[in-house]
């Protein structure tokens, strides 16, 4: 039996399509050859806290993730909403090796994001990224993560569908594969794997009644990563929401749309151009909202709107400025007056 497993392992490497029921039998070893490569990420944002009614506090806070190991040049593929607003960042591999990380690319609406390790380490075997054109509903899949802190956690199941969806308003249509494969906090950014050991999906997010996984998880396909990722997006740094209706004019935006900045990666664009993010809490009509953090007007030339596709209007928009060496500009409401921040 130990002599079938390294020939079947072996095959794989070569990359010999093997038939399915051979592979669903070998999972532990297709465990073992693809873990190596699935890293636990820490990003440590800074928040602002009101303390008192005329001073603000940064407090540290932490949110954790998972990611995977794509090319022998320490590059990871992770989900955005993880390192989005994130100070510092640490990857650390199943072996106990870690290091610092930045940012290379993150495509908030698409929940995709690019890092780079900053230190060197002595890398495991990247995992190959698959066509996910060629998955098909009912396949067995698998993933590896972190649940709830349970490092290196696997989890089986199957191809559920394949959905157009918007990842959040004004994030226009994205591929993902739902799947009834466990998925928990912790999974986030982790990769979703078919049985011959290749990435076919990054998870995402989970749709739950009672906060905990309920058979309905969700991961962006691989082909639609790169797709992303080649359009190699600038990283605002910034988690906002979109104001409308009556909360833009109890906040007193002066249009019919706003984006709400509620936080911002003093690293990242966002933060380097100034902007100041939310610190007080407020319950409005029984729904929490950030408050106090600047609001967008407008980004350059583009204002702030409810197009289905803006958010990847204002990607494309932000790069293009950045290849042609142009400065960026910011035009937002900042108690009760409406000021410009300008790129240095």
């Amino acid at each position: 039996m130990i002599r079938l497993h390294i020939l079947l392992l072996s095959l794989v490497f070569l990359g010999i399509q093997l038939p399915d029921f051979l592979l669903a039998a070998n999972l532990p070893d297709l465990y073992q050859m693809v873990n190596p490569a699935v890293v636990d990420i820490v990003a440590i944002s800074m928040d602002e806290v009101a303390v008192s009614a005329d001073e603000n506090q940064k407090v540290a806070s932490g949110d954790s993730g998972s990611g995977v190991l794509i090319d022998d040049k320490g590059t990871i593929l992770t989900a955005s909403h993880v390192i989005q607003t994130a100070e510092k960042i640490r990857v650390t591999f199943p072996d106990g090796q870690s290091s610092s990380a930045e940012v290379v690319v993150s495509v908030s609406w698409g929940d995709v994001a690019v890092l780079r390790l900053t230190e060197e380490i002595k890398l495991p075997r990247p995992v190959i990224l698959a066509d996910s054109d060629k998955v098909r509903i009912g396949d067995k899949v698998f993933v590896v993560g972190s649940p709830l802190g349970f490092s290196h956690s696997l989890s089986v199941g199957y191809i559920s569908s394949r959905l157009q969806t918007g990842a959040m308003l004004g994030a226009g249509s994205m591929e993902v594969f739902q799947t009834d494969a466990a998925m928990n906090p912790g999974n986030s950014g982790g990769p979703l794997f078919n049985m011959d050991g290749e990435v076919i999906g990054i998870a995402s997010h989970i749709s739950t009644v009672s906060g905990g996984f309920q058979g309905l998880a969700f991961a962006v396909t691989s082909n639609q990563c790169l797709n992303l990722l080649d359009r190699a997006q600038t990283w605002s740094g910034i988690e906002g929401t979109i104001v409308q209706g009556r909360l833009a004019r109890v906040l007193n935006v002066p249009q019919e749309f706003g984006l709400l900045v509620k936080r911002v990666s003093g690293v990242s664009w966002g933060g380097k151009i100034g902007l100041h993010p939310s610190s007080l809490k407020m319950t409005i009509e029984g729904e929490e909202f950030s408050v106090g953090g600047d609001i967008i007007l407008k980004i350059g030339e583009m204002t702030v709107n409810d197009e289905p596709d803006f958010f990847k209007k204002l990607g494309d928009y932000t790069y293009g400025l950045s290849q042609a060496g142009k400065k960026l500009s910011v035009t937002v409401l900042r108690a009760g007056r409406i000021i410009t921040l300008n790129e240095k």
